[in-house]
């Protein structure tokens, strides 16, 4: 565990000579404020387009000079960034992960680009009958629970998310206290302690550490049958 709380794994292999980064924030969909549902995948896509100094185009040609991958996504439980580079580029990726992490910018018209995106991709599952069945079923069973809204949201809530939205959320979950860290490959652990440290030195957790966002789920009451308009 890192002096600001950031707890750490790492696990030295040298098969190949390449590192992986890979940074979970514990919140994930089940954080989404109620009528804000696709908040925290709207906050992963952005994490990578504007970070620090650098723009999304910046970024991207970055990591892509050294051949190296940088992602970030949402789960139900997790936000989950990662970076790939090799060994020799270890600094290279460090610092564009603790960027991303750390000082995301999230330039009104990446929002604007992100959320057109999201409705796009809303508006394209209603022709796959699986996800259309998959998404109601949500909400029939598990009720008003953070649980049972789909990851990417509801169209009528993304439509409302704003950039002070995605700031504020990253702002509450976004905290050393409330993440874990693994680093795997061709490294040497106490350098990597090192070199967390002092990359990670400006991270501090401010306030209290968020809780848990479940509600109790309702119990099911019989046999119910539900018809989807699709």
């Amino acid at each position: 565990t890192l002096s600001n709380g950031l707890v750490v794994y790492v696990m030295p292999t040298r098969r190949l000579p390449l590192v992986e980064f890979r940074l979970v924030v514990r919140a994930g969909s089940v954080s989404d404020p109620r009528g804000k549902e696709g908040l925290a995948s709207m906050t992963a896509d952005l994490l990578t387009q504007g970070a620090g100094a650098r723009s999304a185009q910046a970024i991207a040609e970055e990591i892509a000079f050294v051949g190296g991958t940088l992602q970030a996504s949402a789960g139900t439980e997790q936000v989950v960034l990662t970076c790939e580079v090799l060994r020799k580029d270890f600094a290279v990726g460090l610092e564009l992960l603790r960027d991303v992490t750390l000082v995301p910018t999230f330039p009104a018209e990446e929002v604007a680009r992100k959320k057109d995106e999201a409705l796009g991709a809303i508006a394209s599952q209603r022709d796959d009958p699986a996800t259309v069945a998959n998404q109601e079923l949500g909400p029939f069973l598990l009720g008003t629970s953070p649980l049972a809204h789909p990851t990417l949201g509801w169209e009528k809530s993304v439509g409302t998310l704003t950039r002070e939205d995605v700031a504020a959320f990253h702002a509450r979950h976004f905290r050393p206290d409330n993440a874990m860290l693994a680093v795997v490959g061709d490294v040497d652990p106490a350098a990597v302690k090192g070199a967390l440290e002092k990359a990670f030195a400006g991270w501090k957790a401010d306030g209290a550490k968020p809780g848990d966002d479940y509600t109790a789920v309702p119990l099911a009451r019989g046999r119910q049958v539900l018809i989807v308009n699709k």
